[in-house]
């Protein structure tokens, strides 16, 4: 399984891009899969620990070659 992480995005965009690769016919749970997660800010300086990102996961490493050369 290749990961594929995209930093600074937030879950409007991350499921654009969800929409995009089902409309291109890829399956989720066969081809890919993602994960979304919000920024993590320290809970007493309140600095940014871990930003916003999403997580697409692929099960063939072509699709994760097309993904990378499409979105980052």
């Amino acid at each position: 399984m290749i990961q594929v992480r995209i930093d600074d995005i937030d879950a409007n965009t991350a499921l654009s891009i969800v929409y995009e690769l089902r409309d291109m016919d890829w399956q989720q749970g066969q081809d890919f899969e993602f994960a979304y997660r919000h920024a993590r800010r320290d809970s007493y300086s309140y600095e940014l620990q871990d930003p916003s990102h999403a997580i697409f996961l692929f099960y063939n490493e072509e699709y994760a070659t097309m993904f990378r050369l499409k979105y980052l």
